[in-house]
């Protein structure tokens, strides 16, 4: 079981027992200062993604995006998300963040991980999403006040 504090910290805990398997901090913003963002309000509730053998995690206590081992809990690597305020989910080629427009970032190919793969911008303006986006397979599905976006 893995417990995204949205404090500071992210931890592995045992599931029959509890017991603290491991336990890590991550960089959160000094006291103060929220990853609040004008245009896009604060950063969403996001859960953990496990994407073969990594964690994928965006705290709402920090503007950046973290990719964990799931065994040990040693960090791999991390990237602003600037205002991308949601993690939607993983493809077989990368994760999928939602905010001003959607980006993916590579997961698939080891030498690149954590870099962009694509960014999608809805013609006319910035994405406004109703309601949670999700991924499937290649797909992201976001539906907006007029629309629906697919892309």
């Amino acid at each position: 079981v893995y417990l995204l504090s949205n404090l500071g910290f992210v931890a592995a805990l045992d599931s029959l027992d509890g017991q603290i398997l491991w336990m890590n901090a991550y960089e959160d913003l000094a006291p103060g200062q929220d990853p609040v963002h004008p245009e896009m309000g604060q950063m969403a509730t996001n859960p953990i993604l496990f994407w073969q053998g990594e964690l994928l995690l965006a705290p709402q206590d920090t503007d950046i995006l973290i990719s964990m081992d799931a065994e040990s809990g040693e960090f791999r690597w991390r990237i602003p998300r600037s205002r991308h305020t949601t993690l939607l989910g993983a493809s077989p080629q990368g994760c999928i963040l939602g905010g001003p427009n959607i980006t993916a970032i590579n997961l698939a190919d080891p030498l690149k991980r954590g870099s962009v793969l694509w960014r999608w911008y809805p013609s006319g303006a910035s994405l406004i999403s109703l309601g949670r986006a999700f991924v499937k397979d290649d797909s992201v599905f976001v539906s907006g006040p007029l629309r629906r976006y697919q892309g």
